[in-house]
């Protein structure tokens, strides 16, 4: 009948800490031995009720520690990860700045198209100024490369397909 406490002292030791979680096994021993058990047989360790009392603090402080542990590993591989995910975005920005090459993301549900600073800068661009829309990208296009262009992201979307196509742009 115990089990209930436990999960609430888990439940709050993984979203309170350890502190919080010590204190649902307080609260719930003290619900316990006032709303479950004889009154006479509270700290009787000799009679039952006692020993399930005595196993259920056991059992719920293991639970609480255990679970604290588990989200402070979980918070520590989280910054390891925002502190990776940092590190090779500063390495890829060297790289792109390095080679003189610029990334773009396009979201075809959005229509929004995003550039890299650097593939502003190949397209003659000041930083954060591209805004965002396919027909601004290509006015960019030199004319006659248009209809080429077009036809082979109409076809990589209907196929399901890689993109790789070379034009030319004009600059401003």
């Amino acid at each position: 009948t115990y089990i209930l406490f436990d999960a609430v002292a888990a439940l709050i030791a993984w979203y309170g800490g350890i502190t919080a979680g010590l204190l649902a096994v307080a609260l719930s021993v003290l619900s316990i031995s006032i709303f479950l058990l004889n009154p006479h047989q509270v700290f009787t360790v000799s009679s039952g009720d006692g020993w399930h009392l005595v196993l259920f603090i056991v059992v719920a402080l293991v639970i609480v520690f255990l679970t604290a542990e588990l989200q402070s590993a979980r918070q520590r591989i989280e910054q390891l990860s925002d502190r990776k995910a940092r590190h090779q975005e500063a390495q890829l920005q060297m790289a792109l700045q390095a080679a003189q090459m610029g990334i773009w993301y396009w979201d075809l549900s959005s229509g929004r198209i995003t550039w890299s600073l650097e593939h502003e800068a190949i397209f003659g661009l000041a930083p954060n100024t591209f805004d965002g829309r396919y027909a601004t990208f290509e006015a960019y296009v030199y004319e006659p490369d248009r209809d080429t262009l077009t036809q082979v992201i109409q076809q990589a979307i209907r196929h399901r397909i890689e993109y790789h196509h070379e034009y030319r742009i004009v600059w401003s």
